[in-house]
């Protein structure tokens, strides 16, 4: 994969309308402060019974989970507390995945809290894809970095090697590990279900906009290097064995089938932040996600008004001249 300096989610989305997309934002749905039952709603179902709670549907105003407003989000999002004795939340939907071919990105935004008597548990919870395992599939992952505590999470994944070994691992980059609680994070996790290999996973701390980038090196989807199937749906999961209290909220989903490029680069002639100092700096390289196969393919300039990229109701105007396609 690039590398490039992000310039947003809606610039990231904006390719990929043309190819396979499901998105859900939530605000379609039913919900109440003290939340509203997810299965039922929109074709979620719960695939485990028994065993499992239903995710629910809350209001940012006044949610009865203690969730801060999302900078991203809208009035709703989804949310759930395992509540113990071997009994988790678990909301699943069936979708497909285009054809079944293709590079395709998943992307969430995440936020986590332990409400219960400490210590806490393992795991958190997670979003996988769907049916795990069996198809080509693989889970997100949320593990507390110190369950005494529960006061950072880790950002962690279980995929696999090149022979299906399963592998349940901490990403090797600090910037995943950590994670502060009660706190909007955004995941992004890329794959090509033709090589059935991991390319990116990221992670944007919603309230300052700073991405950071990790390039697995062979991790793979269920199957290993020899495949399996599509993935057929996608799952919510909170909660641990014992004790109660494990909380994970969600919204804003994206499964997006998306091209690998090449793109075109352009460099800023002029960056001019509006109640933002943290604007890209004259000169430096903009990658977009527009593709192209020679450089005269790019628009000769570059123009887009972007989130202070430091957080905050500020934004940074940039006009640029196209410079390669790669």
């Amino acid at each position: 994969m690039r590398n490039k300096w992000m310039v947003g989610l809606c610039c990231a989305l904006s390719a990929s309308l043309a190819l396979g997309q499901h998105s859900e934002d939530n605000e379609g749905l039913n919900a109440t402060p003290e939340g509203t039952d997810l299965n039922g709603q929109s074709g979620y179902y719960n695939p485990v019974n028994p065993g499992s709670v239903t995710a629910k549907v809350y209001t940012y105003t006044d949610n009865g989970l203690g969730f801060p407003a999302n900078p991203n989000g809208g009035d709703k999002f989804v949310g759930g507390t395992g509540p113990g004795g071997s009994v988790f939340v678990r909301s699943q939907k069936d979708i497909t995945f285009g054809d079944g071919t293709g590079v395709w990105r998943v992307s969430f935004d995440i936020a986590a809290k332990f409400i219960g008597n400490l210590p806490a548990a393992q795991n958190l919870g997670s979003f996988s894809t769907q049916t795990f395992p069996g198809d080509q599939t693989f889970i997100a992952l949320a593990r507390w970095t110190d369950p005494n505590t529960a006061e950072k999470w880790n950002c962690d994944v279980v995929w696999f090697n090149n022979v299906n070994g399963q592998l349940t691992e901490i990403i090797p980059d600090a910037n995943f590990q950590g994670l502060a609680v009660n706190h909007w994070y955004r995941e992004s996790w890329t794959f090509d279900l033709d090589s059935h290999k991991f390319l990116e996973v990221s992670i944007t701390d919603l309230s300052t906009g700073v991405t950071h980038t990790y390039e697995p090196v062979d991790r793979y989807l269920y199957g290993g290097q020899n495949g399996a199937p599509a993935p057929d749906g996608f799952r919510y999961f909170a909660g641990s064995a014992n004790p109660a209290g494990n909380t994970l909220a969600f919204d804003n989903l994206v499964i997006e089938e998306v091209s690998e490029g090449p793109f075109c680069n352009y460099t800023l002639k002029k960056s001019k932040g509006k109640k933002c100092d943290s604007c890209p700096a004259k000169g430096s390289n903009v990658a977009t996600e527009e593709v192209c196969e020679v450089v005269k393919d790019c628009t000769k300039k570059y123009k887009e008004t972007i989130a202070c990229p430091g957080g905050g109701d500020g934004k940074c105007k940039l006009k640029g001249k196209r410079t390669s396609c790669e």
